[in-house]
C-alpha cells in the first residue's frame, strides 16, 4: 500500500478562505493555570512591562489583584482603562468597559479573569464574549484562565476537589486561542504560598486550605492542565506542518516520534461459552511492529490465571517445540511396531500425541501437532514409505479423518483446559472470599479488622496493602511511616469523596498505589490502600470486581463492629444508671428519716429559753445546715422516682388546672430558707390564664431555680411569667456573673445530672437541682433553657405547652 501522506485538499481550501479574516482579527493569548495562586496574572503583567518598555501601545482593561502587593505594583506606569460602574440589588459593581476599549483601540489589551460572568445589564454575559468582541475589531487581547473553569473538565474537577464552579468557558475558546502559556509551580510551592498569604487573606486561606488547596486536590489539577497544554502545542504542530505543505500537495516536514504511551486492552469476538481476549497480543505486536516509537503498557485478559497468556513479551516457542518432539517420540515408538500394528492403530498413537499437547498447551501446539503428525504418519508408514506420496486413494481419508480428529480434539481439550483454568480461578476466588468472611466474623476489634483485611487484599494480589481507618471525629488516619510511593492526601480525597483513585483509576492514574473507599451502608468507614505485585491485574474485570467485594466485606466488617461498640456502651449505660438510681432511691429514704428527727430536735433545742446566746446560735446552725441536708436527700429521691417514673414508672404527673400566680407565691415561700433577704419580684401581669400542669412538681421547679439563684447569682432575683397562644413561660433571672464563660455554646450540659457550673466551687450541692428541672418540665412536653440576660446575670426559661381552660360551668359539671 502506498503511503499517501498528502494533506486533504479541502481542508487546504478552507483554510486559505480563512487566511484574510484571521489576518484581520486579532490574537487572543491566554495564561493557563492549575488553580489560583500559581502566578497568573503576575506573568502576564510581566510580559505588559516588557512590551511596554519596548515601545508597544498596551493599555490594562481590568486585571483582579486580590489584595496581593506584589502583582500590584506591576500595574506601575501602565495604562489602565477605568471600569465601567453597574448598579445591581443596592450595589456598585465595576466591569470592563467594552466601549471604551474599541474607542481607544490599543494594540494589547489585558483582560484578565476570562471565565467571570458579567453583572447584569452589561452587553455580553460572559466576559470571554467580550473579548470575542475584542478580537473581531483587531485588537490583541491577553487574559488568564484556571483549567477547572473550562467547560469540559468542570465535572472532572469538581468530582476530585469537591468544589464545583459555576463560570465556565468553551473548550473552543482555548482551542482557538493564538498562544496559550502554561504559568505552572509544584504543590509544595503553592501551598507555601497560601500559608504566606499570597493567594488570599488569612481567612479565606485558612478557608480555602481545608477545602480546595489540598495536595491531593493540586496534584490533580496540574497534571490535568499540563495535559491540555500539551494538546494544544500538539494541535499548534499538525497545523504548523500542514502550513508547511507545499502548493503541490508535498507533505513538509516528516513526523516527529514525540507520542507518549499506549494502553492496548483489545478484545475478539470470542467462540460460545469462552471468555477470551486471545487476539489481544497480535494485535499489540502488530502496533509495535508498525509504530517503534509506541510504548506498550499492557494487555489485559478476562482472568488472572490466563493474564501471563497475553503478554506479547511471553515466550510461545515451548509448546511448538514439544509438540515438534513429541511427533518425533511418536514416530520412533512406532516405528519398530510396523510391522505388527495395523495403520489404523498406529494412527491412534498420533492422535493420543496430539491429546496431550493439547491438554499441556493448547490449540496452537495441538494444531501444530496434528499437522506434523499427519506429515509424519505419510512419510513413514505410508508406502512408498519415506515419502510424501501416497498410493492408496483411501490414505488421503486417512489423513484427512486424522487431521479433523487432531484438530477437533485439540480444540476441545484446550477448551476444556482453558474452562477449568478459570473454575480454579474463581474458586481460589470464593475461597479467598470465604476465608475473610469468617475470620472478620470473630473480629471484635477495628485495628482486628483493619489487619485481616490487609492480610487478604495482600494475599491474594501480592505487593503492599493497607486497611486506613476513619477516627471518632471522621478524619482518616494515616501510618506515620508511609510505604514508598503511598500518597496520604490522595487516599484523604478518595475518603472524602467515596471515590477510586490511583493507579488503574480515572483520577490520577499516575500514583503508583491503587485507593478503595470502604463504602458501608450507613457511610464510608475507611480506605484501602493497594500496590499490587502486577499492577496490569486492576484491568481485569474479575480482580477488579473481586477487590472490590473485598474492600465491602471490610467495611461491613468494620461497620459491625462499630455498632458492636455502641450496643455494649448503651447496655453498659443503662446498667450503670439503673444501679444508681436505685442507689439513690434507697440511700434517700434512709437518711431522711433521721434528718427530719435531727431537724425536730435541733428547733426543740433553739426554742428552749433556758439555753445561752451561743446555744441558740449552734441550734440554728444546726437547724439551716439540716434544712441543707434535707434539701439534697430530697434532690435525690425526687431525681430517682422521676427518671423511674418517665415513660411508665411508679411516678405520675397529676395534672390539674392551678392558677400560675399560687404555685409562683408557695415556690417563693418553699424557697425563703435558701432566699435569705434576698430581694425576689413576682412579676406576672393580671390576666394569666389557668395552666394545667403537676402544681407539686412545678412548685419544685421553681423552687431549684430560686435556690440557683440565690447560690451563684446576686439580687434581685426575678420571677416573670405570661401565656402565649399555646405555652406558659416561666423566667427566673438573676443579676449575678452570669453563666460561666466556658459553657458558652453549650449552655444545655448545665441540665445533666451531677454537673456544675463550676466544678470547683466551694458553693454546697451535688448538681442535681437543674437536672431535676429539666425532667420535670420534659415529663410536661416542655422544655428549660439557660443563657446570659442582657445588661448580665443568668436567666432560665421554662416553656410548658398548655390550652385553653374549660368554661367555668364545664368545670363545675
Amino acid at each position: 500500500m502506498i503511503d499517501d501522506a498528502r494533506p486533504d485538499p479541502d481542508a487546504l481550501l478552507a483554510q486559505w478562505r480563512a487566511e484574510p479574516a484571521r489576518a484581520q482579527r486579532g490574537r487572543l493569548r491566554i495564561y493557563l493555570g492549575a488553580s489560583a495562586g500559581v502566578g497568573k496574572t503576575w506573568a502576564m503583567l510581566s510580559a505588559a512591562q516588557r512590551e511596554h518598555t519596548a515601545g508597544r501601545d498596551l493599555m490594562v482593561g481590568v486585571v483582579e489583584t486580590h489584595g496581593r502587593g506584589e502583582t500590584a505594583a506591576l500595574l506601575a506606569g501602565l495604562e489602565v482603562l477605568p471600569l465601567r460602574q453597574i448598579s445591581h440589588r443596592g450595589r456598585t459593581l465595576g466591569e470592563l468597559d467594552l466601549d471604551a476599549a474599541l474607542a481607544r483601540r490599543p494594540a494589547v489589551l489585558l483582560v484578565d479573569e476570562l471565565a467571570h460572568a458579567n453583572a447584569p445589564g452589561s452587553r455580553h454575559a460572559k466576559r470571554w464574549q467580550d473579548v470575542q468582541e475584542l478580537q473581531a475589531a483587531g485588537i490583541e487581547v491577553w487574559s488568564a484562565l484556571n483549567v477547572q473553569h473550562l467547560e469540559s473538565l468542570n465535572g472532572t474537577v469538581g468530582a476530585i476537589t469537591g468544589v464545583r464552579v459555576h463560570e465556565t468557558v468553551p473548550d473552543s475558546v482555548l482551542d482557538e486561542a493564538d498562544e496559550v502559556v502554561m504559568v505552572d509551580v509544584t504543590p509544595d510551592e503553592l501551598m507555601a504560598r497560601l500559608a504566606a498569604g499570597k493567594v488570599y487573606l488569612p481567612q479565606q486561606a485558612e478557608r480555602a486550605a481545608q477545602d480546595f488547596f489540598r495536595k491531593g486536590n493540586l496534584i490533580a489539577l496540574r497534571e490535568i492542565a499540563l495535559r491540555r497544554t500539551a494538546e494544544h502545542v500538539d494541535d499548534d504542530v499538525r497545523g504548523w506542518r500542514i502550513e508547511q505543505s507545499g502548493p503541490q500537495g508535498d507533505a513538509g516536514p516528516p513526523a516527529w516520534n514525540t507520542s507518549g504511551a499506549l494502553l492496548a486492552v483489545g478484545r475478539a469476538e470470542p467462540p460460545r461459552g469462552w471468555a477470551r481476549w486471545w487476539p489481544s497480543a497480535g494485535v499489540v505486536r502488530e502496533l509495535a511492529r508498525q509504530a517503534p516509537a509506541v510504548n506498550i503498557v499492557g494487555v489485559a485478559r478476562a482472568d488472572s490465571e490466563q493474564a501471563e497468556e497475553a503478554d506479547p513479551r511471553r515466550p510461545r516457542w515451548p509448546g511448538y517445540a514439544w509438540a515438534a518432539a513429541a511427533a518425533c517420540a511418536i514416530t520412533l515408538l512406532a516405528t519398530p511396531l510396523a510391522g505388527v500394528l495395523e495403520p489404523s492403530n498406529i494412527v491412534m498413537l498420533f492422535l493420543l500425541g496430539v491429546v496431550g499437547v493439547a491438554m499441556r498447551f493448547g490449540r496452537g501446539p495441538a494444531a501444530f501437532s496434528a499437522l506434523l503428525n499427519v506429515a509424519a504418519f505419510d512419510f513413514f508408514f505410508v508406502s512408498p514409505r519415506l515419502s510424501l506420496a501416497v498410493s492408496d486413494v483411501q490414505y488421503l481419508v486417512t489423513f484427512g479423518v486424522m487431521l479433523g480428529v487432531g484438530l477437533l480434539v485439540g480444540q476441545l481439550t484446550a477448551g476444556l483446559r482453558f474452562a477449568a483454568g478459570v473454575s480454579t480461578s474463581r474458586e481460589r476466588r470464593a475461597r479467598s472470599l470465604f476465608e475473610l468472611t469468617r475470620e472478620l466474623s470473630a473480629a471484635l476489634e477495628s485495628a482486628q479488622v483493619a489487619a485481616l483485611g490487609a492480610a487478604a487484599v495482600k494475599g491474594h494480589f501480592g505487593g503492599s496493602a493497607l486497611v486506613l481507618l476513619a477516627d471518632a471525629s471522621d478524619r482518616l488516619v494515616v501510618p506515620q511511616t508511609a510505604p514508598p510511593g503511598f500518597d496520604a492526601s490522595v487516599a484523604d480525597w478518595c475518603f472524602r469523596q467515596g471515590q477510586p483513585a490511583g493507579l488503574g483509576t480515572a483520577t490520577l492514574a499516575a500514583q503508583a498505589w491503587h485507593y478503595v473507599p470502604l463504602r458501608a451502608p450507613m457511610r464510608v468507614r475507611g480506605v484501602l490502600a493497594l500496590a499490587p505485585a502486577e499492577p496490569r491485574w486492576l484491568l481485569i474485570p474479575e480482580q477488579a470486581q473481586q477487590l472490590d467485594t473485598l474492600a465491602r466485606q471490610i467495611a461491613i466488617a468494620l461497620e459491625r463492629v462499630h455498632y458492636v461498640e455502641v450496643a455494649q456502651n448503651a447496655v453498659v449505660e443503662i446498667e450503670s444508671e439503673r444501679l444508681r438510681n436505685a442507689l439513690l432511691g434507697a440511700i434517700s429514704h434512709d437518711v431522711r428519716t433521721p434528718l427530719t428527727a435531727l431537724i425536730a430536735l435541733a428547733e426543740s433545742l433553739q426554742a428552749l429559753p433556758e439555753g445561752t446566746q451561743a446555744q441558740h446560735a449552734a441550734a440554728r446552725a444546726i437547724v439551716a445546715q439540716a434544712h441543707q441536708l434535707h434539701a439534697l436527700v430530697s434532690n435525690l429521691l425526687d431525681m430517682a422516682r422521676l427518671e423511674s417514673g418517665i415513660g411508665g414508672g411508679a411516678v405520675k404527673l397529676r395534672r390539674d388546672w392551678q392558677s400560675v400566680e399560687e404555685v409562683v407565691g408557695s415556690a417563693i415561700r418553699a424557697a425563703r430558707p435558701a432566699l435569705g433577704d434576698r430581694e425576689v419580684r413576682a412579676l406576672l401581669p393580671a390576666d394569666l390564664p389557668l395552666v394545667e400542669f403537676d402544681a407539686v412538681l412545678i412548685e419544685r421547679v421553681l423552687v431549684n431555680l430560686l435556690e440557683n439563684a440565690a447560690k451563684y447569682g446576686a439580687a434581685p432575683i426575678e420571677l416573670a411569667a405570661h401565656a402565649t397562644g399555646g405555652a406558659l413561660v416561666l423566667r427566673v433571672r438573676d443579676h449575678g456573673p452570669g453563666l460561666p464563660a466556658a459553657l458558652r455554646g453549650r449552655e444545655q450540659t448545665l441540665f445533666d445530672k451531677f454537673t456544675r457550673g463550676q466544678s470547683e466551687s466551694a458553693t454546697p450541692g451535688v448538681g442535681l437541682g437543674l437536672a431535676i428541672c429539666k425532667a420535670v418540665v420534659s415529663a410536661h412536653g416542655g422544655e428549660i433553657t439557660a443563657a446570659n440576660a442582657p445588661g448580665g446575670g443568668a436567666e432560665f426559661t421554662v416553656t410548658l405547652p398548655r390550652r385553653e381552660p374549660p368554661d367555668p360551668a364545664e368545670a363545675i359539671v
